[in-house]
């Protein structure tokens, strides 16, 4: 029992004591910057030019960066008017990579592990790219993933040379993790664009339609959330029984044995994509 107790308590002490220098080093680092900051002539004439730079710097970032974490609350839980929504998370990093380029000379796209005294737009950046990738996966079935795959890797290459371009223009260039910030935001934010646009902004008439009969309804649940789905027959090129998942109003709507209608359609990408109802 008394070795036990030790043992804890030399724990508590190790964690104690990493507290502390992981505080020291915050104020290290931040303090470090801040001398940098107040010497460079890049960011302003003056010391006063200088800090007022940094706190305009500071304050655009906090402004961005609380917007684009409401942007990506707003596509998480309600993204009505669906096409408003997407719009604005399509054209938000235009908006965060134009403040960026204002504020240049002491701004960045890295997250350093330590405080640091640069502001930094990484939320503003990955949250609502992310916020678009899951508008794409919650929303939208597409009939091939292989068809998407082409212009995904085309808006992927074309993002990431801009991303690219707008990190040689950061002046923290030492940061090692802003390429993986890049690829942060380029992979789901490709994507999302994508099939979100496919798919939401296709206007053309229906494709095909298809009827499926529903073979079982099922559901899973943990602390989070509740996933419907439904056992349908093969439909269309499916040859098989396929799971598919659906929203909470058409799983309470059809029952075992019923008939749905699925209509596909061409999309805005030459994508092809579908739609259940019943």
């Amino acid at each position: 029992m008394a070795a036990r107790i030790l043992g804890v308590s030399r724990l508590q002490s190790i964690s104690r004591n990493f507290t502390t220098a992981r505080k020291g080093l915050n104020r290290l680092n931040y303090e470090r910057e801040m001398k940098e900051i107040e010497v460079d002539n890049t960011i302003g004439v003056t010391a006063e030019h200088r800090l007022y730079n940094l706190n305009k710097a500071k304050k655009t970032a906090d402004v961005l960066n609380i917007a684009g974490i409401v942007l990506t609350l707003w596509l998480y839980f309600y993204p009505q008017p669906y096409q408003l929504a997407i719009t604005i998370a399509l054209a938000f990093p235009v908006f965060v990579a134009f403040f960026f380029l204002n504020n240049k000379t002491v701004a960045t796209f890295a997250d350093s592990e330590l405080r640091s005294a640069y502001p930094s737009f990484v939320a503003a950046l990955i949250l609502p790219a992310l916020g678009l990738l899951i508008r794409a996966f919650f929303d939208y079935d597409l009939l091939n993933f292989a068809d998407c795959l082409r212009p995904w890797a085309f808006a992927f290459i074309v993002v990431m040379i801009i991303m690219l371009g707008l990190l040689l223009q950061q002046k923290q260039k030492g940061v090692k993790n802003a390429v993986l910030i890049a690829v942060l935001f380029v992979l789901p934010y490709s994507y999302g664009a994508v099939i979100c646009v496919n798919t939401g902004f296709d206007n053309g008439e229906m494709w095909h339609s298809y009827k499926a009969k529903v073979l079982k309804k099922d559901f899973s649940a943990d602390s989070k959330h509740i996933e419907y789905s439904l056992l349908l027959s093969p439909w269309g090129n499916k040859k098989e029984n396929e799971d598919q998942s659906v929203t909470y109003a058409l799983y309470n709507r059809v029952n075992v044995g019923d008939s749905i209608t699925i209509d596909t359609r061409k999309g805005y990408f030459n994508i092809p994509w579908y739609s259940l109802d019943k």
